[in-house]
């Protein structure tokens, strides 16, 4: 399925990962820290980018797979974009960027393109598959009501105006995010590119939960750059990377993720 370098690339970008915990823990001066998660985070989020983009210039013109994957590179670029932003006024202030700022407009970007991505596969899959089973629609609700309850518990709503804007925005769309995902997963799972939407929903997954333990902590005031939580954005990133690359090897058109 994956080629012997992919599969090496791939083990080294988790371990890169695994890296940010080790560092964590460790004795290393906390800029280094700081520097290797920030870095790693973008470098990460701009390989999955191009993992994506590749895939979709394969696929024929005005295809949905090409749309959606096409989408979904769209939103890479734009986490990336304000990873960038982010990580730079972290490093040069030392202190976390105010809420909201100038990055957050880029990371609800990128939720908006990747939600894009996800319809328009959906549209295209319901087209050539059968039904959804009923059960698939009540774990995606489940999935639906439990990430909604929690990010509205870990954010602070108490402020006003453009921050109560921001922190709704991430809260109403990343559960939606997860919806269409693990409808999208109960669609596919029995077919030619089930192994594709696998990866990819637990790249979803992964990144669900490291932006609600992000919520949590930032409110807490307890979060600080190249903690263990960093992890998790690297490793989603490696497992959506991963769906693009059997998604791209696969090439069957009409090819949903």
């Amino acid at each position: 399925m994956l080629s012997s370098l992919e599969k090496i690339a791939l083990t080294l970008w988790a371990t890169s990962a695994l890296l940010v915990i080790i560092f964590y823990f460790s004795e290393t001066p906390p800029i280094f820290k700081i520097l290797y998660s920030e870095i790693t985070q973008f470098v990460t989020a701009i390989s999955c980018s191009l993992a994506c983009f590749r895939t979709a210039l394969s696929r024929t013109s005005n295809s949905h797979d090409k749309k959606g994957w096409l989408f979904i590179a769209i939103a890479m670029t734009l986490w990336a974009t304000g990873q960038a932003i982010y990580g730079y006024c972290y490093v040069v202030t030392r202190e976390i960027p105010p809420n909201p700022y100038y990055s957050d407009f880029a990371f609800i970007g990128m939720v908006v393109f990747f939600i894009m991505g996800l319809i328009v596969f959906h549209k295209g899959a319901v087209k050539d598959l059968p039904a959804i089973p009923k059960g698939g629609k009540i774990i995606a609700l489940i999935f639906l009501y439990v990430t909604l309850i929690t990010g509205f518990i870990s954010q602070n709503y108490s402020f006003s105006g453009l921050s109560f804007f921001v922190a709704l925005c991430y809260n109403i769309l990343d559960p939606i995010i997860l919806y269409i995902s693990i409808l999208l997963f109960f669609s596919l799972i029995g077919e030619k590119n089930g192994m594709t939407w696998i990866f990819m929903v637990i790249g979803i997954l992964l990144y669900i939960v490291a932006n609600q333990v992000y919520y949590y902590l930032d409110y807490r005031q307890a979060y600080a750059s190249g903690s263990p939580n960093d992890t998790l954005w690297i490793l989603s990133f490696c497992f959506i990377a991963t769906a693009a690359i059997i998604a791209h090897k696969k090439h069957i058109e009409p090819s949903y993720p």
